[in-house]
């Protein structure tokens, strides 16, 4: 295999959200940062690109794309580079949205995704104990989301909701979480599924992630491991009916509750790569084969 080229646009849910969104200079300067927290995700010779690389100057090179959007495909090529094959954005938007892994059932208590402001009202108004926790349909690390108190919206939770609602909301009860995981895999064009280790997660109290590493022995109990790989297996065959192939990943956490701690398997799905992608993948690199 030749020199790698990557387009790191990891600000796809923007894009995904408003079509034409265009990095900042100042998102694309974070965008160049974050690369050298990715591991081995990427060759040690690899040319980053976008949409300001000199024409043909990765000639040659195999196209990557942390997320293979036409803008990703077209800055491959203006680079020279040989692009991956990849779903069409209708096919990327579906499996990226939360609205997907809402249809393939919620798996936490209270949890709905609503599409109307009377919807979010009515499930906003659900008494619980604490807050609700409303979701963009594209975000990530802790981006698009917002904390409402039980009861009603306030009017700046209703402006917030007015602009979130063009593509659906997640709405479920915030939680206290013990610990956080990830298992990454890779989905073949033919459908053959390769999935790495579980990983422990590093997030923070906002869930921005700061680090992955391989989980331990124990880290996760034999019931919540066996839940986690089934549902890995349960998006990837969703995902494939749905026309994706490429890499991806599930999250899960553990979480306090009055009477028990719980493990949710699911708690958000990426069809893309992530920044723990290579920690959990390892030695597997199918995305590289031919």
């Amino acid at each position: 295999m030749g020199p790698e080229a990557w387009v790191l646009n990891f600000a796809v849910d923007r894009e995904f959200a408003a079509p034409g969104y265009v990095a900042s200079q100042a998102v694309r300067k974070r965008m160049s940062t974050l690369a050298r927290e990715l591991g081995d995700l990427l060759d040690e010779d690899a040319r980053l690109v976008d949409e300001t690389t000199p024409v043909d100057s990765a000639r040659g090179h195999v196209g990557f794309a942390w997320s293979p959007t036409p803008r990703a495909h077209h800055a491959l090529v203006r680079a020279g580079a040989i692009p991956p094959p990849a779903p069409s954005l209708d096919v990327l938007m579906r499996v990226n949205s939360r609205r997907f892994s809402a249809e393939l059932g919620q798996t936490l208590p209270l949890a709905l995704f609503v599409d109307t402001e009377a919807a979010l009202r009515r499930a906003v108004a659900r008494p619980i104990e604490g807050s609700w926790c409303i979701k963009e349909a594209f975000g990530a690390s802790g981006s698009g989301r917002r904390l409402v108190q039980a009861g009603a919206l306030t009017d700046e939770d209703t402006r917030w909701a007015r602009r979130a609602l063009a593509h659906g909301v997640q709405i479920e009860p915030w939680v206290s979480r013990l610990a956080d995981f990830a298992l990454h895999g890779y989905l073949s064009r033919v459908g053959s599924l390769t999935l790495g280790q579980p990983c422990r997660q590093i997030v923070s109290s906002g869930g921005s992630w700061s680090g992955s590493v391989r989980a331990a022995p124990g880290d996760l109990s034999s019931d919540e491991s066996r839940m986690f790989v089934q549902h890995a297996e349960w998006v990837a065959e969703a995902r494939l009916a749905a026309g994706y192939f490429g890499p991806f990943n599930i999250d899960a956490f553990r979480y306090q509750a009055p009477r028990a701690n719980f493990f949710n398997p699911r708690c958000e799905i990426n069809a893309r790569y992530t920044m723990g992608w290579a920690v959990g993948m390892g030695k597997l690199r199918p995305d590289r084969e031919p």
